[in-house]
């Protein structure tokens, strides 16, 4: 039988590599039990018409999440290869180069989403009113907002993953999450139900974690790995 302390024998890179998928497991299970905790706390914040919209509204946006332009998982590999190579000038390229290719792909969505806002009715789309769900548009709009923005620094996961840390990767998303939970656990103690006060904070919630994260990780231990324009090479994209 393989022993535990069997299990952790090996060189330095295979032994974290070993404590990461652990750690990255239990943080799944724990992030598993706070969407638990958020489906009744947010179904007592709002009234279940409301909430039945909100699932709807998130349900579009976890769809758009599923797209992969490939700039994240491309990242990910080349700079996991540079990384092994030890050239930390060329993974600082790719750094740079995807942190760019994102802000520009993902701002030009947004002006795309700001544009063609006046033309979609999202009261017509998921057949509800006004009478019902008050502002249903703004609130679209904002959560499509906030939700692009989180997806340019989202990038920082891949870093992660790259640096053979996916542990710290499932923090990052588990700690979105948490936030979320928290924040509405408070908003029914001290306010009414509001659909957009859900919304925005589903949406910031990981925005508000990334952002954190990123000064954190780039003028830190992996300050060698932050992102400028001087190190901006498009044939790396």
């Amino acid at each position: 039988m393989l022993s535990f302390k069997t299990f952790f024998k090996g060189d330095q890179r295979s032994i974290k590599a070993k404590k990461n998928i652990i750690a990255s497991f239990l943080i799944r299970g724990i992030d598993a039990l706070i969407y638990l905790l958020l489906v009744p706390i947010t179904l007592g914040y709002l009234n279940p018409y409301e909430y039945g919209v909100w699932l709807t509204l998130n349900s579009i946006l976890v769809w758009f999440n599923s797209f992969d332009i490939g700039l994240g998982n491309g990242l990910r590999n080349k700079l996991t290869i540079a990384l092994a190579e030890n050239d930390l000038k060329k993974g600082q390229c790719y750094v740079s180069t995807t942190f760019f290719m994102l802000s520009i792909i993902i701002g030009g969505v947004m002006i795309l989403g700001f544009v063609s806002y006046n033309f979609f009715d999202w009261y017509e789309i998921l057949g509800t009113s006004p009478d019902v769900i008050k502002g249903l548009n703004g609130i679209m709009l904002i959560s499509f907002t906030l939700f692009c923005l989180t997806l340019i620094f989202k990038f920082i996961g891949n870093i992660f993953l790259a640096l053979q840390m996916p542990a710290l990767s499932s923090t990052l998303t588990t700690g979105g999450h948490f936030l979320s939970l928290l924040i509405i656990y408070f908003l029914t103690k001290l306010t009414t139900g509001d659909l957009l006060i859900v919304a925005i904070v589903y949406t910031l919630s990981p925005l508000i974690v990334y952002l954190v994260a990123y000064p954190i990780m780039f003028f830190g231990k992996y300050s060698y790995l932050r992102p400028n324009n001087s190190s901006v090479i498009f044939e790396q994209a």
